[in-house]
């Protein structure tokens, strides 16, 4: 062990209170590092049972009255138990359990209408938003949860203003994420 004296003039000391008198004997008298305790394990990757989908090409175009509004694009599907109809804008739901629905359209205007209606439908569930009067042109955007018991059940987003409605002229007209917790 290096002592300080009247030939050793480096004033190091290392963490454990030994001094030292030279680059090489810094750490020599120092204790071994404690490794760290092990991380403890990740939790599990739960499964996500979602699919979502977005309309993306009808910029300007319009849903009638009392139709589906028709997702044109898939960006994800993580389950067999909910399964979309791009021709129909029908959802249909085969495993019963607790659902999460998350949705918007954005709207530019619906003929007489002064207000804009959409209905997230499942079954005899309805999910309702509606802008406030006179606005029409707008994001309208809607969530919920409900559950489904018996299977299987049909879900769809569905115009209820009273008129057609005009979509946005935007990259993406709408987009609708739909979960099972």
């Amino acid at each position: 062990m290096c002592n300080f004296n009247d030939n050793c003039n480096c004033n190091y000391r290392c963490n454990c209170n030994y001094s030292c008198c030279s680059y090489r004997d810094r750490y020599r008298h120092c204790p071994p590092v404690t490794p760290l305790p092990p991380l403890p394990p990740l939790p599990p990757v739960t499964n996500v049972n979602a699919i979502q989908v977005q309309l993306q090409n009808d910029s300007g175009g319009t849903v009638a009255n009392n139709a589906n509004v028709v997702f044109d694009t898939l960006l994800l599907n993580t389950t067999s138990n909910i399964t979309y109809n791009s021709t129909t804008g029908v959802f249909t739901i085969a495993r019963p359990g607790i659902y999460k629905v998350n949705w918007w359209v954005n709207t530019d205007g619906a003929e007489a209408a002064t207000n804009i209606v959409f209905r997230a439908e499942i079954g005899a569930n309805v999910i309702a938003a509606s802008s406030p009067s006179p606005v029409v042109t707008l994001q309208l955007n809607g969530q919920g949860l409900f559950e489904v018991g018996i299977v299987p059940v049909n879900f769809a987003l569905v115009n209820r203003t009273g008129n057609p409605v005009t979509y946005g002229t935007s990259l993406i007209q709408g987009d609708l994420i739909l979960e099972r917790l």
